[in-house]
C-alpha cells in the first residue's frame, strides 16, 4: 500500500459511469451526531479566511481541553483548544498540554493498577487492553515539540509516574509498542501493538508483550529495539483503527502536510469524543486544502478502453 488516488481516478473515468454508485447516507454516525457534522464541514469547500469563524459557529466553540468521562457521554462530544503560537509558547505550556493529553489515558492508569488486586490473570489482561483501546493521541509529524516522539516520551513520564514504576530498560508494566515492519520470525507486522506485563512462566516473572488482534505473547527481549511506544500514533498509522476518544494534535510544524483528507482520517478514528489542541493557521490548512495527487490511472484506462475499441 503506497500513496495514491485509485478510487477517485476510478470515479473520473467516464466509461465506468454505469457501473458507479454515489453513497450518501452514512452509517457509522447516529443522526445529530458532531463528529459526523464535523466529517461533513471537512468535505464540504470554505475560504481560510473565514472557516474557522464557521467551524466554531457550526460545529464547536474553542475553549481549553476537559477530562471527559466516557461512560457519560450519551451520543458524542468535541472539544477544541488553540495551541500558542510562536514565540508565545513556552515549557509551562508545553508541559500543560501534555498534562491535558493526559486526560484521556486516567482508566488505563485505573486498570493498570488494578493487578495487585487481580485475582484472574487473563480477565485482567483483556480488562487492560479494552481499556487501552478507549483512548489514542493522533499527531501528523513524528518531530519537535509535539510530535509523536516527544508525546510519546511526555506521556510515558507521566504514566510512570502515576505507577511509582521504574523502568527495567526500555521496559516497564503498560508499556504500549507498535511494530515498524514484518517480522516473519516473529510472526508480527508492521502497525501490529502489543502491552507489556510481567507473566508468570515456570515460577518466574519476566516481562511480555500481548498482542491482542494475534492474540499472542511474545518475550519482551525477543522484540525489536527499534520497536516503539504507542500512547501516540501518526494519523496514517492510525488508519483502520477505532477509538472511543481521539485527541488530534496539529502544531505549526505539521501545516505543509495537512490537508482535508488527513484530518478527516484523524477524526473518524473517534466513536465517541475528539479533542482537538491545533494551532491555528495548521487548522486552517487542515480545512481547506485537498490533497491534489497524478496517479495515471485513469489515462492509462482511458488508453486501453480506446485500444480495445480500435481492436474491434
Amino acid at each position: 500500500v503506497d500513496v495514491g488516488t485509485v478510487l477517485a481516478d476510478l470515479q473520473q473515468v467516464t466509461t465506468l459511469e454505469d457501473n458507479r454508485v454515489n453513497l450518501i447516507t452514512t452509517r457509522r454516525f447516529a443522526a445529530g451526531a458532531r463528529i459526523g457534522a464535523m466529517a461533513e464541514f471537512i468535505q464540504q469547500s470554505h475560504e481560510p479566511s473565514a472557516v474557522l469563524q464557521k467551524f466554531e459557529q457550526q460545529i464547536v466553540a474553542a475553549s481549553e481541553l476537559q477530562a471527559i468521562d466516557l461512560d457519560q457521554v450519551e451520543i458524542d462530544q468535541l472539544q477544541l483548544q488553540y495551541l500558542l503560537a510562536g514565540a508565545e509558547q513556552t515549557a509551562h505550556n508545553l508541559n500543560q498540554y501534555y498534562d491535558q493529553l493526559m486526560y484521556g489515558y486516567q482508566a488505563y492508569v485505573q486498570a493498570i493498577k488494578t493487578e495487585e488486586n487481580s485475582a484472574d490473570f487473563e480477565q485482567y489482561v483483556q480488562q487492560v487492553v479494552k481499556t487501552f483501546d478507549h483512548y489514542r493521541i493522533l499527531t501528523a509529524i513524528r518531530s519537535g515539540d509535539l510530535g509523536l516522539l516527544k508525546i510519546n516520551l511526555q506521556i510515558e513520564q507521566r504514566f510512570l509516574a502515576t505507577q511509582g514504576q521504574l523502568k527495567q530498560g526500555d521496559w516497564y508494566v503498560g508499556r504500549p509498542v507498535m511494530m515498524g515492519y514484518n517480522d516473519y520470525q516473529l510472526g508480527l507486522s508492521n502497525g501490529d501493538i502489543g502491552i507489556c506485563f510481567l507473566r508468570e512462566q515456570s515460577g518466574q516473572r519476566q516481562f511480555e508483550v500481548y498482542f491482542p488482534s494475534l492474540e499472542k505473547w511474545v518475550l519482551a527481549t525477543r522484540l525489536p529495539k527499534s520497536i516503539e511506544t504507542a500512547f501516540a500514533l501518526t494519523i496514517h498509522k492510525s488508519q483502520g483503527s477505532e477509538f472511543a476518544h481521539t485527541a488530534v494534535v496539529l502544531d505549526q510544524y505539521a501545516k505543509n502536510l495537512l490537508s482535508k483528507e488527513l484530518i478527516y482520517t484523524a477524526i473518524t478514528r473517534a466513536k465517541k469524543v475528539v479533542s482537538l489542541l491545533v494551532d491555528y493557521d495548521a487548522f486552517t490548512q487542515a480545512l481547506c486544502v485537498r490533497s491534489i495527487r497524478k496517479s495515471g490511472l485513469s489515462q492509462k484506462i482511458i488508453e486501453q478502453s480506446s485500444n480495445l475499441v480500435g481492436k474491434k
